[in-house]
């Protein structure tokens, strides 16, 4: 499967956005996510990166013209990946919308091999949960880790009730099948999600 950003590579990393300052700039915790898959993406020269967010919407609710995913897209650019690596999902709002949208855009039909997870150390074993929910045991998904930042601490004392919602969720969605996670996301009172006619006719056509 290509597309127009070029074919993905033998290895995937999805960078989970974190918020954008008011000014329009990544958050702190957002630079240092985006910081560490160039790393990642330095010692790998065939990974395709998706970077992933929008974070527009909780900024003050001002305009802004840059997402999480293209401020992050800026910071691998900047740091010497080369922009046909990237590929950008700009609309998910949440942990749960990065790894239905990311695997809706660019993931379905794909083969399974590895993926990476690129989040802070608090919010790793939510994001697993997660993408391993959406993608399934055929894939291979591992965590890769940011520094920490202050306040990581108190927002990881605060992970246990987002993990639970996590396996809620999957509890009625086949692992591995996106068609279903879209299902289960259209219909939990999202309407963020609703809004989106490509992930609609996603959902008409499972």
């Amino acid at each position: 499967m290509k597309h127009r950003n070029g074919p993905l590579g033998p290895t995937i990393a999805i960078v989970l956005g974190a918020g954008i300052n008011a000014d329009g700039t990544a958050s702190p915790r957002t630079r240092v996510r985006a910081e560490a898959a160039a790393r990642l993406a330095h010692a790998n020269p065939e990974l395709t990166l998706i970077v992933t967010g929008d974070g527009r919407s909780n900024s003050r609710k001002r305009y802004l013209p840059l997402s999480e995913a293209s401020n992050m897209a800026k910071i691998l650019i900047k740091s010497g990946i080369a922009p046909n690596r990237i590929l950008r999902e700009h609309q998910a709002c949440d942990t749960i919308g990065n790894a239905i949208l990311s695997a809706a855009r660019y993931l379905v039909d794909q083969e399974p091999r590895q993926i990476y997870v690129v989040t802070s150390p608090f919010h790793a074993e939510r994001a697993l949960t997660i993408f391993r929910g959406v993608l399934g045991p055929s894939w291979t998904v591992e965590a890769y880790l940011s520094e920490e930042i202050e306040g990581d601490a108190a927002k990881g004392a605060n992970e246990s009730g987002g993990i639970e919602w996590a396996h809620r969720f999957f509890e009625q969605t086949i692992p591995g099948n996106i068609a279903s996670a879209i299902n289960r996301l259209l219909a939990i009172g999202k309407p963020r999600y609703g809004q989106f006619r490509w992930l609609k006719q996603m959902h008409i056509a499972a």
